[in-house]
């Protein structure tokens, strides 16, 4: 459903357009392009259904970006007592509150701190080198000899190569402030995780199971860790 909401209006679009370095150049393409074809009351309403779909967007990622955060610190990734006011979970809705809170309030810093179109190019090149991993991900984790047998990507390898193809192809024409700050937060990342988490490699980065019961976690052994076979359980 998502691919043929998001590609049907695209194809319509190129293949109606005027002229396509207009349409590649404007800042309210869509919008400007219907209007332009007649249809100005429709002009409107897609404006108002874009400003429906980016803030429905920003509640989306920032629910799904504090989730990510609030895991990180039911792992322990980060220090006490840090990690035990971001896994904080509300009583009542069952909810991150404290690490969706910080996400918002980080989002809303970086919006009155910076241009909109830098935040835009940035966010598009972590979204490249997240996507990437994640076929990195899918390649390596088919050729190892104990991985899980679950689920097999179809067409695999082509998929992800093709897609890594791809971001290379998009990566060139990304700008090189962009790409120096996430090369910095990666590197930085990767200095936290050598002399912080991995020597403290068994009470820090433990990953823990689904929640069972209000109140405790499944944590994985080392053994469990290693096979996914194994757990144990502690009190939260």
């Amino acid at each position: 459903v998502f691919v043929v909401i998001v590609t049907v209006p695209t194809a319509a679009a190129l293949l109606g357009a005027p002229s396509l370095r207009k349409l590649s150049t404007d800042p309210a393409a869509m919008t400007n392009l219907v209007s332009s074809l007649g249809a100005g009351r429709l002009g409107t309403f897609i404006t108002l259904a874009i400003v429906v779909a980016i803030f429905n967007a920003l509640v989306a990622n920032i629910m799904g970006f504090g989730r990510v955060l609030w895991s990180g610190a039911r792992d322990q990734v980060l220090p006490q007592p840090v990690n035990g006011w971001l896994e904080a979970v509300h009583p009542r809705y069952c909810t991150p509150w404290v690490a969706c809170i910080v996400m918002a309030a980080a989002g809303a810093f970086s919006l009155f701190s910076s241009a909109i179109t830098g935040l835009v190019t940035l966010m598009g090149v972590i979204t490249l080198v997240f996507m990437s991993l994640m076929c990195v991900a899918a390649l390596r984790i088919r050729l190892m000899r104990d991985a899980p047998r679950r689920y097999l990507m179809p067409l695999w390898p082509f998929v992800p190569l093709a897609v890594l193809t791809s971001f290379a192809l998009m990566a060139t024409s990304q700008t090189a402030k962009d790409v120096l700050i996430v090369l910095v937060t990666a590197v930085t990342a990767t200095i936290y995780y050598l002399a912080y988490l991995r020597p403290r490699s068994r009470t820090k980065w433990v990953m823990l199971g689904a929640v069972e019961e209000p109140g405790e976690w499944v944590r994985a052994t080392p053994e469990g860790a290693a096979l996914g076979t194994t757990a144990e359980r502690v009190e939260g």
